[in-house]
């Protein structure tokens, strides 16, 4: 969707460049009411309809600061942070981390994939198939 330009976290990390993004495999009531509020609602119409447990996609890490610095910065958020949809989408509590992200790719076919918690290295089988997406979309692979 590429509607996001902030990726909140708990941890920071040193990594910078490309990742896949990986849909988890856990659906959760709380996520379902997350969803079906604004402004989730705005951009996911049908929580059944959102895949689970599988590579939706890439995008680049450009940078990463503390979630007290990043909220300062006006050009992310220009208006009072309540009004600022980036705002919304994230969680920009004390002591969390925010990564910049650049250049998101959304696949146009699911790779079904175990997932792990933190950054992980992704089977040579489904980084392949990954890459053949990245590539047919113009886009570069590491």
């Amino acid at each position: 969707m590429g509607v996001k330009k902030i990726e909140t976290r708990s941890w920071d990390t040193k990594f910078r460049g490309t990742i896949l993004i990986h849909a988890s495999s856990e659906r959760r009531v709380k996520h379902r009411q997350l969803v079906e509020q604004p402004p989730f609602s705005s951009y996911i119409p049908d929580y059944d309809s959102i895949p689970f447990g599988c590579i939706i996609g890439c995008v680049e890490i450009v940078e990463t600061e503390s979630s007290e610095k990043i909220i300062t910065d006006k050009e992310i958020f220009p208006a009072p942070l309540e009004q600022c949809l980036e705002y919304q989408l994230g969680d920009y509590s004390e002591n969390r981390f925010g990564w910049k992200l650049e250049n998101p790719l959304l696949f146009d076919r699911v790779i079904p994939c175990k997932g792990h918690l933190s950054l992980w290295n992704v089977p040579t089988e489904e980084a392949w198939i990954a890459s053949l997406q990245i590539r047919a979309k113009g886009g570069e692979v590491c």
